[in-house]
């Protein structure tokens, strides 16, 4: 099945993404878990590198990203414009941020309440 992303002004559409069946959630919430123990591992400058290329990704797909933003939230192409520079400044700034103190970086812990496990990620 196809989920239509569809323009609320002209009713255009904008783009068709393949909808999630119950085994494609259960099979991607499977491989988010199999990341855990990686992540719990993982450098803070790894995670920050992390941060960077998911800003790269971004600002490679920008113009389709905006003009998602503006057809199916009907806003304008400068707020749009605006939202994505907001986005993309802080992905690339990440270090400078949590330098400041804008962003605190403590550690933070991470319930599960499934199993009732506790994540902690140091910092």
């Amino acid at each position: 099945m196809k989920l239509d992303i569809i323009d609320k002004y002209t009713g255009e559409l904008i783009d068709s993404l393949e909808a999630d069946t119950e085994e494609t959630i259960k099979e991607k919430i499977k491989r988010t878990a199999q990341w855990e123990y990686k992540l719990l591992n993982t450098t803070l400058d790894e995670r920050l590198d992390t941060i960077k290329d998911i800003a790269k990704i971004l600002l490679k797909d920008k113009e389709k990203i905006k003009n998602i933003i503006v057809g199916e939230g009907g806003l304008p192409i400068k707020y749009s414009e605006w939202e994505f520079q907001m986005i993309t400044k802080a992905y690339n700034n990440i270090d400078w941020l949590l330098e400041s103190g804008i962003f605190p970086l403590n550690d933070e812990t991470i319930p599960d309440l499934d199993t009732n496990k506790v994540s902690v990620i140091k910092k």
